[in-house]
């Protein structure tokens, strides 16, 4: 089952990267508007990857 999630960078709260699990690496992501998402993402690399993009979207000019 594929879900379509669109989160705008500017709605994120926070990301933090959870420990390693066997069906791959979680990802949470706080909204401001309160909702949580969670993802989990099979390869560690890539969560990182996407862990990395988030935050520096989430400080600009840093």
């Amino acid at each position: 089952m594929c879900l379509c999630v669109q989160i705008l960078h500017h709605h994120i709260a926070s990301v933090e990267k959870l420990s390693l699990t066997t069906s791959g690496c979680p990802l949470l992501i706080q909204c401001r508007n309160f909702r949580l998402v969670h993802f989990v993402i099979p390869r560690e690399r890539d969560c990182h990857d996407i862990y990395s993009s988030l935050l520096r979207l989430l400080r600009p000019g840093g």
